[in-house]
C-alpha cells in the first residue's frame, strides 16, 4: 500500500533503504520536472507537443514504463514484507488500479496520434500556384508578353522543398488556407463547395484575415495552364468547380485531388495570394464538430426564419427561429444558421458561416478540448480532409492559439462593391482588382479598435 501511495516508501519501511531512496528520490525527481514542466513551461509550446508525433509516441513509451515501474515496486515491496493471506489478492488489486489511469493516458494518446496521422499527411503538398502579379490581365494569362522586369505571366506549382529547408509560408512569413464547406448530403450529387473562405495569417504580427468568397459567383478567372488549353474563365457557378477539375485533372496538376487543386489555384489567383493548404469538411462533419464542443454562442443580427434540409441521410428537417440577440446555438441550430438563405440571401449567408467559425475559434481552448476528446477525434477522421502535412502541426498549433480572433478582418466578396457585371447565366462577375485591393488592404492596415471590417467590430452584423 505504500509502495502504491509512492514508490519506494514500501521498501523504506521494509528496511531496504537504498533501494527505497533510490525508487521514491527517483519519482520525486520525474515528478517535480513534470510539475515544472507544466507550471513554466510556454503554454503554446505545451500545445504544439500535443499533436507532435513524435512526442505522443515517447509520451506513450514513457507512459508505459512508468506504469510498469510502480507496478514492479509494489510487487517488490510486497515481496519484502511478511507474506500474509490476502497478499496477492491485495498486490493485484493495487497494479489494476495503478494501471487504470496510465491506460487513460495511453488512450489519449494514441487516439492523438492516430487521428493526426489518418487526417494529415506525410508529404508537403505540390499545387501551391503562385498567383499572376496584377499588372497582369488574370482573364487572359496566356495572351501576355513578359513584362520589362523579366516577371512570367506562366508560374509553375511548387516543388516541395529541399531536404531541411522551411515549406514556403514560413519563408513568405505568411501561411494562406482555403476552408471549404462541402455540399455533399442526402439528394445531393458530387461535390459542391457552397462555403469557400480564404484564411491569412501573418507569422510575425499573428494578424489574420478571413475572406468570404460567395458560391454563385461565376465567370472566374482560371489558372493559367486552363486558360492556355481554351478555358480562361469558369462559366458556371463558382461551387460548382470541384466537380469540373475532378472531371479536368490535366488542367489542375500537382495534388492529389484535381477538385481541390481547382478550388486553392482558382481562389488563389482571384485573391493574389498563394494557397499553401486546403482544410475541406462536410455536412456531416460541420454537425459533428460544433456537437463534439457542446455548440456555439453567436451574435444574431437580425431574425433568421428558415428550414433546412438535413445533413445526414434519413434525418428530418431542421427547423431555426433566432430572434436578435446573444445565443447559444447547439449542433442543429448552428448547421441550419450557416444554411439558411431562403428568407435572406447567399451573401448574408456567408457573413453568418465567417461569424460562426469565428466563434468555434474562439471558444475552442486546451479545457474545451479535453473535454470533448473523443467526439472530437472521431469528427475529425471521418469528416475532415486536408493535406497539411502532420509534421507542421505543432507549429500551426501554437499560431492558432496566438490569433486575437477580435482583431481578424473578415471581408465578404459580395455585390456590388467586389463584382463587375454578371456572365450569361446571369451569375454575379468578381470585380479581381477590387478583390485584391480589398486584400492587400486588410493584409497591410492593422485594424483599429472597433474598426467594422473586424468580427469584434461588427463584421458579423
Amino acid at each position: 500500500m505504500l509502495s502504491f501511495l509512492w514508490p519506494g516508501l514500501g521498501h523504506l519501511h521494509a528496511g531496504a533503504r537504498r533501494r527505497g531512496l533510490a525508487i521514491s528520490g527517483g519519482a520525486l525527481v520525474l515528478a517535480l520536472g513534470a510539475l515544472l514542466i507544466l507550471a513554466l513551461g510556454d503554454r503554446d509550446d505545451l500545445i504544439g507537443g500535443a499533436v507532435n508525433t513524435r512526442v505522443l509516441v515517447g509520451g506513450l513509451v514513457g507512459n508505459a514504463l512508468i506504469a510498469l515501474t510502480r507496478v514492479a515496486a509494489i510487487v517488490a515491496a510486497a515481496r519484502l514484507g511478511r507474506p500474509a493471506r490476502g497478499t496477492p489478492m491485495t498486490v493485484a488489486v493495487l497494479a489494476l488500479l495503478v494501471a487504470i489511469p496510465h491506460g487513460a493516458a495511453a488512450w489519449y494518446a494514441y487516439t492523438a496520434y492516430d487521428t493526426v496521422t489518418a487526417v494529415f499527411e506525410e508529404v508537403e503538398p505540390t499545387d501551391v500556384l503562385e498567383p499572376l502579379p496584377d499588372e497582369f490581365d488574370v482573364a487572359e494569362p496566356a495572351s501576355v508578353e513578359p513584362s520589362a522586369v523579366g516577371r512570367t505571366p506562366t508560374p509553375a506549382a511548387a516543388a516541395p522543398p529541399p531536404a531541411g529547408k522551411p515549406p514556403a509560408w514560413k519563408r513568405r512569413g505568411r501561411l494562406n488556407l482555403v476552408l471549404l464547406g462541402a455540399d455533399a448530403g442526402p439528394g445531393r450529387s458530387g461535390l459542391r463547395t457552397d462555403t469557400m473562405m480564404v484564411a491569412t495569417i501573418d507569422l510575425k504580427t499573428r494578424r489574420a484575415a478571413l475572406f468570404s468568397v460567395p458560391r454563385n459567383m461565376g465567370g472566374v478567372p482560371l489558372p493559367p495552364r486552363a486558360a492556355r488549353a481554351g478555358t480562361p474563365r469558369f462559366e458556371p457557378i463558382l461551387n460548382a468547380l470541384h466537380q469540373f477539375g475532378s472531371r479536368n485533372p490535366d488542367l489542375f496538376p500537382g495534388g492529389k485531388d484535381p477538385g481541390v487543386t481547382a478550388l486553392k489555384q482558382t481562389l488563389g489567383q482571384l485573391v493574389g495570394l498563394p494557397i499553401d493548404y486546403y482544410v475541406l469538411v462536410d455536412f456531416r462533419g460541420f454537425h459533428a464538430l460544433v456537437d463534439a464542443l457542446g455548440g456555439v454562442d453567436v451574435d444574431v443580427p437580425r431574425r433568421v426564419l428558415d428550414r433546412v434540409s438535413p445533413y445526414e441521410s434519413g434525418g428530418e428537417w431542421i427547423r431555426i427561429d433566432l430572434a436578435p440577440g446573444r445565443h447559444h446555438l447547439g449542433a442543429d441550430e448552428a448547421f441550419a444558421y450557416v444554411r439558411a438563405r431562403s428568407t435572406s440571401s447567399d451573401w448574408d449567408r456567408i457573413k453568418r458561416q465567417r461569424c460562426v467559425i469565428a466563434g468555434i475559434a474562439s471558444q475552442t481552448g486546451p479545457t474545451t478540448v479535453l473535454r470533448s476528446f473523443r467526439k472530437l477525434t472521431k469528427a475529425f477522421r471521418e469528416n475532415i480532409r486536408t493535406d497539411i502535412p502532420a509534421k507542421h502541426l505543432p507549429d500551426l498549433a501554437k499560431l492558432a492559439t496566438s490569433i486575437r480572433m477580435n482583431q481578424t478582418v473578415s471581408i465578404g466578396f459580395t455585390p456590388p462593391q467586389f463584382t463587375a457585371g454578371v456572365t450569361k447565366r446571369g451569375a454575379a462577375m468578381p470585380d479581381v482588382p477590387a478583390i485584391r485591393r480589398a486584400v492587400k488592404d486588410a493584409i497591410r492596415r492593422p485594424p483599429e479598435p472597433g474598426d467594422p471590417r473586424t468580427i469584434g467590430g461588427g463584421a458579423c452584423r
